[in-house]
């Protein structure tokens, strides 16, 4: 059942990639306006970025943000130039490239969100890397254990990928929600933002993409599921927008975290027992202090001493 399902959506996104508009006048305009919008707020969130000075905090989402706005121009021009087969071609390439990077964006986010805890951002990035790992293994069986044409492998395996990448957006959201308030997380930072836009994007992909492969391909219903994915990238893009425009509140500080304090100690002292270890000089501190003490009471005790 689920081979014949992910069957169904590589044939879902081979037909989608030609972007039927249709005839009516005011659906082509919508149509046009909702594909040239994020090209212009990913090029004001880029200016954003570089002007206050977040390009070198978040160096992924930024090419990101870059990617897109050239993804949108090869697209464009390619759709432009009547020519199905260019059309094809750039548009799973750059499908391609996108899975990549947003590998790359969710590991970021991931590091971003376990910033102040060593002992938990290793152990979060040993876990995200075997998490990658199995998903590309699973992905890669469904492939191969799908009757697919041998023409459609690699297209197979894009969308394998970009199904795995969608899962890990939307269990990304779900741990920020989880574990916000034993992080120092709030909605408003923007590591919050980013990974929520993410998660929108890729709900609302998967559930476009399950459904039209339940009811079946039509010319009406792939220029719904283009309208509809692409209003939730206009959605993603404005929330991303807003967040880079508004001052970002600061996190909590350590002594609000308790919890994961402890948790990062623990972690940290496990991972480096050398020299994740604080309370030693603590330790050290009240021996010498016991031997000190041990010395001054035998020094009044001597005789000799009393007798001076």
């Amino acid at each position: 059942m689920e081979n014949a399902v992910f069957s169904r959506s590589i044939g879902v996104r081979r037909c989608v990639c030609r972007s039927p508009i249709g005839n009516q006048p005011m659906m082509r305009a919508l149509y046009y306006v909702l594909w040239v919008a994020p090209a212009l707020s990913f090029s004001v969130l880029a200016y954003i970025m570089v002007k206050r000075k977040q390009r070198t905090r978040f160096p992924y989402f930024f090419s990101y943000a870059i990617f897109q706005v050239i993804a949108f121009a090869i697209q464009f021009s390619t759709y432009q130039s009547s020519n199905p087969y260019a059309y094809f071609i750039a548009y799973w390439t750059l499908a391609a490239l996108s899975v990549g990077l947003g590998f790359a964006v969710i590991y970021e986010v991931f590091t971003e969100i376990f910033r102040p805890f060593e002992g938990l951002r290793e152990l979060g990035a040993m876990l995200f890397r075997w998490a990658a790992a199995v998903l590309v293994v699973a992905a890669a069986l469904m492939v191969l254990t799908t009757p697919t044409s041998p023409n459609h492998v690699v297209l197979g395996c894009i969308v394998a990928l970009e199904r795995s990448v969608r899962v890990m957006q939307c269990g990304l959201v779900l741990l920020m929600i989880l574990c916000a308030p034993y992080l120092g997380l709030h909605w408003r930072h923007r590591v919050f933002g980013i990974g929520a836009g993410f998660g929108l994007l890729a709900a609302a992909d998967l559930i476009a993409v399950a459904f039209l492969s339940r009811v079946g391909l039509s010319a009406q219903t792939q220029m719904y599921y283009n309208l509809a994915k692409m209003a939730a990238y206009n959605l993603s893009g404005v929330l991303w927008f807003t967040y880079f425009l508004r001052p970002e509140r600061a996190r909590l500080p350590a002594l609000q975290l308790a919890p994961s304090e402890r948790w990062d100690f623990a972690l940290s002292s496990a991972m480096h027992p050398q020299s994740a270890s604080p309370s030693l000089p603590l330790i050290m501190g009240v021996v010498d202090r016991a031997f000190e003490r041990a010395g001054h009471e035998g020094h009044s005790n001597d005789p000799r001493k009393a007798d001076q």
